[in-house]
């Protein structure tokens, strides 16, 4: 029997019980109606022993089955602090509007974080300001 891990949220914290893996997801949306429609979502899934970039191609090629529409204009490996990380954008349309998102892919502690901003797709390049912004500020924090 494993031990069990702490899993900790802004609002509370609790032991998570074996047999459990952490896909969970944050979901930030702005809260100026006046401010630009971005949102920015944060997911996590195991990491698989492919390589990084690998893994990342294999989710963005299911999205793509999944999402009608969703095109992938690039990606490429990036840093994120001194972590090796993967970059994408991509198009799509939902709910009738066409979107642009920008994802940063990186493993921490056997997870793939990705995270993702959106935006209309005329604010590519705030989306683009947006998720550099971010970047810039990420801590990434040890596990206990």
């Amino acid at each position: 029997m494993t031990a069990n891990v702490r899993y900790d949220v802004d609002e509370l914290s609790f032991e998570v019980p074996d047999g459990f893996v952490d896909q969970s997801t944050n979901l930030l949306i702005p809260t100026s109606p006046a401010g630009k429609n971005a949102n920015i979502i944060i997911t996590r899934e195991p990491r698989t022993d492919a390589t990084l970039a690998q893994q990342v191609v294999g989710s963005l090629t299911a999205a793509a089955e999944k999402v009608p529409g969703l095109r992938v204009l690039g990606h490429r490996e990036r840093e994120v602090g001194t972590v090796p990380a993967y970059e994408a954008r991509t198009h799509s349309v939902l709910n009738k509007v066409p979107t642009y998102q920008r994802q940063l892919y990186f493993s921490w502690y056997g997870t793939l974080l990705a995270v993702t901003v959106s935006t209309a797709r005329g604010q590519s390049a705030y989306c683009d300001t947006l998720i550099e912004k971010l970047a810039s500020t990420f801590r990434l924090r040890k596990k206990a």
